[in-house]
C-alpha cells in the first residue's frame, strides 16, 4: 500500500520515499535527516520523486523487489493523505491540487499502478479512507466537487427556502467575526473537513434545541456540489491566515488549501447530502 503524506506546499525540501516490503511511504518534510523513520528496518530512502523512479526503473537494490506486491498490499489500493500539514491544520489534498494529477499519471507510466486502481484519501492518524474513484477516473475528472458541512435543522431550513446564503453573524457557528462570512458561503474539496464542521454544527444546533426530541433529530449532514464557471470565488478566511502560500487569490485559496467561498447566495437544487463513508484501511 502507498501512503503518501506529502506536505505540499509546507515543506522547503521536497519529499522523500521510505520504502518497505509492506508499505511504502512518500514523506515530505523541511529537514530531511529529522523526518519520521517508518517503517524502520534499513528500508531505503529517496531524497527525491525521481530518484525513487529512476531506482525503481532498473536498479539493482530493486532486483530482488516484486514491485506488485511491495507497492499494492491493500486490494490493490493506493492511499492519499489528505491533510498535508501533518499535525497542524493547514492545506488539504484533492484531486484538484496540482501535484496530484502528475502524481497518478506517474504512477500508471511506471507500471506502479494500474487505471482499475482504487484511490482513498487517507487519514494519516487513523488510517482510514473515502474512496476517490480509480486512478483513471481520477485522471480524467473534469468537473470539481466541493463540500460544505451543515446540520440537518439548517438544511431543512434553506431546502424550505431555496436558497443557501451567507449566515448572519447571530447565526454563526464559530463566533470570531470574519467579514468575508457575511458575504459568501464556503466549501471545501475534503470530505473529511466538511464533516468536522457538520459535526460541529451539529452539536452547536442541539445546545439551542428546544427540547429532547428536537436534540435527538439534529444529525451533521455534509453536502456536496459541482462549481460552475459562473461562480464568483472568494479566498477562505482562513486561507488568508495561511503562510505556506504568499499570493492570496481564490483560485490558490481552492488548490493549495482545499477551501474556498462562493459569492452570495446558491440554490439547494445544486446540492446534495453526501453519501460517501470512511472505511479503516488496515
Amino acid at each position: 500500500m502507498i501512503f503518501d503524506y506529502r506536505q505540499t506546499p509546507r515543506a522547503k525540501e521536497g519529499y522523500f520515499i521510505c520504502l518497505g516490503k509492506q508499505n511504502t511511504y512518500l514523506f515530505e518534510w523541511e529537514n530531511f535527516d529529522t523526518a519520521p523513520q517508518n517503517p524502520r528496518g534499513g528500508a531505503p530512502k529517496f531524497k527525491s520523486w525521481a530518484e525513487f523512479l529512476h531506482a525503481v526503473d532498473g536498479d539493482a537494490l530493486f532486483s530482488s523487489w516484486d514491485t506488485t506486491g511491495v507497492f499494492m498490499t491493500y486490494k490493490g489500493a493506493l492511499i492519499l493523505d489528505h491533510y498535508r500539514d501533518s499535525f497542524k491544520w493547514g492545506a488539504v489534498r484533492s484531486i484538484h491540487s496540482p501535484e496530484t494529477v502528475p502524481l497518478l499519471a506517474e504512477l500508471l507510466s511506471r507500471g506502479l499502478a494500474t487505471v482499475d486502481t482504487q484511490v482513498y484519501w487517507g487519514n494519516w492518524a487513523r488510517v482510514d479512507g473515502i474512496l476517490a474513484g480509480t486512478a483513471g477516473q481520477m485522471l480524467n475528472a473534469d468537473k470539481i466537487t466541493v463540500y460544505h458541512g451543515t446540520s440537518s435543522q439548517r438544511w431543512a431550513r434553506v431546502q424550505k427556502a431555496g436558497v443557501i446564503s451567507p449566515v448572519t453573524p447571530s447565526q454563526r457557528v464559530w463566533p470570531r467575526d470574519r467579514k468575508f462570512k457575511s458575504t459568501a458561503v464556503f466549501f471545501t474539496t475534503c470530505p473529511h473537513r466538511a464533516g468536522y464542521f457538520a459535526s460541529h454544527t451539529a452539536r452547536y444546533d442541539r445546545k439551542k434545541a428546544a427540547s429532547k426530541r428536537e436534540r435527538e433529530e439534529i444529525q451533521p449532514v455534509i453536502l456536496a456540489m459541482t462549481l460552475a464557471p459562473s461562480d464568483v470565488l472568494v479566498n477562505d478566511h482562513d486561507f488568508l491566515e495561511y503562510t505556506p502560500v504568499e499570493q492570496k487569490d481564490p483560485e490558490n485559496s481552492l488548490r493549495l488549501f482545499g477551501q474556498v467561498g462562493i459569492q452570495g447566495s446558491l440554490p439547494t437544487k445544486r446540492m446534495a447530502p453526501s453519501q460517501q463513508r470512511e472505511v479503516s484501511l488496515v
